[in-house]
Parts: structure tokens; C-alpha cells; sequence
């Protein structure tokens, strides 16, 4: 603050290209941030190694001095304000959608964490997030998701390791698994065995849950109508003694006409006025136990499933009881 009365003086020559920043009270005093632009957007990001921030322009009416030893060294009317924001970073699941790693020694694409964190326009955190869910795997310094012949085939092989060793793939921790595996170090390295079960697994022990939602995928990718007992019975000739409960299979298919059909949640759009839109172009209302299985993986991006459903659903409890949901814009 300058004392009452004093004068400035304004040098011949301002300084140039000085752009103010405008920082949250999170922000303060944080000795680290990273500006990343999104190629695709074209928009500027900074972020930091928790957190990202949409970087925009704005203006004021009245003029911004930055004075120092009584001379102003910059008078503007603009600055950059930050913005909140939870990126999805769809091209980085593109990009390990479009390179995944086969079991064999293949050209990398150029996804190492470094080259990631650099890249990406999100926080070192919330890229690491989309990493695990996208099932990621460090394979010799680079990033890529598995082929599904290359994991399926994997899962196969410990379910004829169990068979051989009298027991069962519910029966069998982590540890055994790396055993058997050892066997085929060839084909699946140690490094590689241990990122796979750590991803289908809960708390030392294989998740039946990640297991079957693996082979139901590919099952219904490849034939995408089934009826529900013949989709059973496929199941249980590929999963042994895990019990192919199509519970599990939830946001990956439609009941119709007494029909499964393949519809997954990742075939749709990740911006939630447009997700909706899809959904309710399948039907016009749904329960909400059904719906909510389409809509996690978007979503800790917009403060949770609840908050988009109520932004954009109508709600309402049915004659039995159930939870409904149906668009703001259609009226029964």
C-alpha cells in the first residue's frame, strides 16, 4: 500500500510481456506449479502435483498498477484467473487404448511417467488415478494396457495351474499366483505378473468380480447379443470355479427382450449432459440402481453419481418401491 500523498513515477518504458496471475488461497505459498496446454482444447492449464487449474482471461474496469520503489512497472486492465478442474484426460486413454502391449518386444510409444506427467495437462495425482483405472502396467519404463488375448490367456493359465494343483482360483493368494506364474516367466515376467494380479485383486486374494468383468467384456465385444443363461454358461467354461454372476457385469450391457446386449459405459461420452442424452435415447426412464452402474466412471470428475443425477434426472419412487429416473426435458 502506498502512504497517503505519496507519487508515482512512470518510466519511459513499461515492462513487457508480464501477465498477473491470480492465485486461490490453496495455491499460496506453494513453492511448485506447472503450466501444460491441452493440444486438442488449445486451452492452458496449471497444475499442480494434487490438482489442476483451467488458466483464463479476464478483465476489470479498474486499472492494475504493480508499483516497486515508486515507479509503476506494469498498469493493466487484464489478468489470468484460475478455475477449479477434474480432467478426464481422454487423450491419454486414446493413446494407451491405441498402443496396447501384445506379450511381445514391440516398438514403445513414448509413454513413460516422465513423458506423461510432462505431457498430460492434469496433476502427477489425478494422472496416476487414470492410470489404475485404466488397468495400466509399468512395462520396462513405459506405460501400456494389455492386449485382452495377452490377459485373457494369462487368467487361463493360472485357472489350469489351480485345476493341476487340486485347489481354486477363490482358494489361491496373491503369492501362490506368483508361483504359479513362475513357471512362465518367459511369457509373463515377475514384474509383469505382479502389476496384473494386483489389478484384479482385493486385499491378497484374486477379486472374482475384476475376473469376470474381464471375460464378460470380451465376451460380449465379440458376440454383442447373448441370452442370459447361454452368457452364463460361457462364462463358467472360462472362469472355473468363480461364479458368473452378471451382476458383475453391470454397465456393460442392456436387458432387452429378454436379450443381454452389449452396451458399455465406455463406448459413451465422457461429458455428463451428453452421457445422459445416450442413455435416455436407450430409454426414457430407468431405475436407479440400473443407471448408477453407467455413470461411475465419470463420476468423481463432477462431484459424484448423486449430483449429476440430480442436475440433469428427475426422481421419483415407483409404485414398488424402486428409485427412478428419467430426463428433466420429457414429462410423463
Amino acid at each position: 500500500m502506498l502512504a497517503p500523498n505519496s507519487s508515482l513515477k512512470y518510466p519511459a518504458k513499461q515492462a513487457e510481456n508480464v501477465f498477473l496471475l491470480e492465485l486461490p488461497k490453496e495455491l499460496v505459498g506453494k513453492e511448485q506449479f506447472y503450466i501444460k496446454s491441452d493440444p486438442e482444447s488449445g486451452t492452458a492449464f496449471l497444475a499442480t502435483d494434487h490438482s489442476t487449474f483451467k488458466m483464463r482471461q479476464a478483465s476489470t474496469s479498474n486499472t492494475i498498477q504493480i508499483v516497486a520503489d515508486g515507479a509503476v512497472l506494469v498498469e493493466t486492465n487484464a489478468y489470468i484467473e484460475l478455475a477449479k478442474h477434474v480432467p478426464i484426460l481422454k487423450s491419454l486413454k486414446r493413446l494407451l487404448n491405441e498402443h496396447k502391449y501384445p506379450g511381445k518386444l514391440n516398438p514403445p510409444h513414448e509413454l513413460s511417467i516422465n513423458q506423461i506427467y510432462e505431457t498430460f495437462p492434469a496433476s502427477n495425482d489425478e494422472i496416476d488415478r487414470v492410470l489404475k483405472m485404466e488397468k495400466a502396467l509399468n512395462i520396462d519404463g513405459y506405460y501400456r494396457k494389455l492386449s485382452p488375448d495377452y490377459l485373457l490367456r494369462f487368467f487361463e493359465i493360472l485357472h489350469s495351474n489351480a485345476i493341476l494343483s487340486d485347489t481354486s482360483l477363490l482358494k489361491c493368494s496373491v503369492t501362490e499366483f506368483e508361483e504359479m506364474m513362475a513357471e512362465c516367466e518367459q511369457e509373463y515376467p515377475a514384474h509383469i505378473t505382479r502389476q496384473i494380479l494386483s489389478h484384479y485383486s482385493v486385499d491378497g486374494n484374486l477379486s472374482p468380480c475384476e475376473v469376470v468383468r474381464l471375460f464378460g467384456y470380451e465376451l460380449l465385444r465379440a458376440k454383442p447379443s447373448w441370452k442370459a443363461q447361454e452368457l452364463e454358461v460361457a462364462l463358467q467354461k472360462l472362469i472355473g470355479d468363480l461364479e458368473p454372476n452378471l451382476d458383475h457385469l453391470k454397465g456393460l450391457y442392456l436387458e432387452e427382450n429378454s436379450k443381454v446386449i452389449f452396451y458399455p459405459f465406455d463406448h459413451l461420452p465422457d461429458e455428463p449432459e451428453a452421457r445422459f442424452e445416450g442413455l435416455f435415447s436407450k430409454r426414457p426412464k430407468w431405475k436407479y440402481d440400473d443407471i448408477v452402474h453407467f455413470l461411475k466412471d465419470i463420476g468423481d470428475y463432477y462431484q459424484g453419481v448423486d449430483k449429476m443425477i440430480v442436475k440433469y434426472c428427475r426422481i421419483w419412487t415407483d409404485q414398488d418401491g424402486n428409485k427412478c429416473v428419467a430426463s428433466k426435458l420429457i414429462h410423463e
